[in-house]
């Protein structure tokens, strides 16, 4: 009997269980943004924050300097999107109506 709790002791330590707390292995959090192409800006939802091009630089405002519409979602693996600035232009280009 001794050796049979002996045994189930060993195996049960054995069992590595990784807690609720830690992070699951390959997962990224996603990040959220909105993206309006007409004017090349960005806005937050969480943190409810305009991220604007003005003067060289990227900065962050309470209000939208335009009266924005149309917008587009990037979920991004990376938490500043304006940094890849490039990429999102070129993606999202605005076509421009023909007369």
């Amino acid at each position: 009997m001794k050796k049979i709790i002996f045994i189930f002791i060993i195996f049960t330590s054995c069992v590595i269980i990784r807690p609720p707390y830690g992070k699951a292995y390959g997962y990224k959090k996603k990040h959220i943004f909105w993206y309006y192409p007409e004017y090349e800006i960005y806005y937050n939802p969480s943190t409810k924050v305009y991220i604007v091009f003005k003067n060289n630089q990227w900065i962050f405002v309470n209000t939208p300097p335009f009266k924005l519409e149309k917008y587009i979602i990037i979920e991004s693996d990376d938490d500043k999107p304006w940094e890849r600035h490039h990429i999102y232009k070129e993606k999202f280009k605005i076509k421009k109506k023909k007369k």
